[in-house]
């Protein structure tokens, strides 16, 4: 995460290439969890937050969220958590995207 000079806040999160937690698995370098993109989004909501007090913002934010990816092949979104059977959450392929724009006070 980022606070720019102007007041902008951005955030980048790693894809793939590390273990999971209580696993001895790792996963590849084109997954990811769906956990990992929620927390990334309500982490960057919550510092949109207290930027905005610190800085006194009144107007809104422009606000774009989205994944950018230049991999071969597709995305892979891990939609199963650990609590659940695999079974019940199969992995999402995400072979394109849309950016998402709206506005926050």
């Amino acid at each position: 995460m980022a606070i720019h000079g102007s007041g902008a806040v951005s955030l980048a999160h790693a894809i793939g290439g590390y273990t999971l937690p209580g696993s001895e698995t790792t996963l590849q370098g084109n997954r990811i969890r769906s956990r990992n993109i929620e927390c990334s989004v309500a982490d960057l909501m919550a510092l949109l937050r207290e930027v905005g007090e610190v800085l006194g913002v009144t107007s809104e934010y422009n606000v774009v969220l989205g994944i950018e990816w230049t991999g071969d092949g597709p995305l892979i979104i891990e939609a199963n958590d650990v609590h659940e059977p695999r079974s019940t959450n199969a992995p999402i392929p995400l072979a394109r995207h849309t950016k998402i724009r709206f506005g926050v006070t």
